[in-house]
């Protein structure tokens, strides 16, 4: 079975200098496409029905 649906991705971050060359930067993603599953098995066992989730990437650096 193949379905196609719209979703969206939101995405957005910053990174900051902390002292000379040391950088620290933070990501944040939200991904949804909703009711695609959630008709059978473990999704319908939880209630599920958006694929998709929050995602948060913390970084840390250096520059020459």
């Amino acid at each position: 079975m193949s379905q196609n649906k719209a979703g969206y991705t939101a995405f957005g971050g910053v990174e900051v200098g902390i002292v000379k060359g040391l950088m620290a930067g933070a990501e944040a993603q939200y991904r949804s496409v909703k009711n695609v599953i959630g008709t059978g098995g473990v999704s319908q066992d939880f209630g599920e029905k958006d694929l998709g989730g929050f995602t948060v990437r913390v970084l840390f650096g250096y520059r020459r």
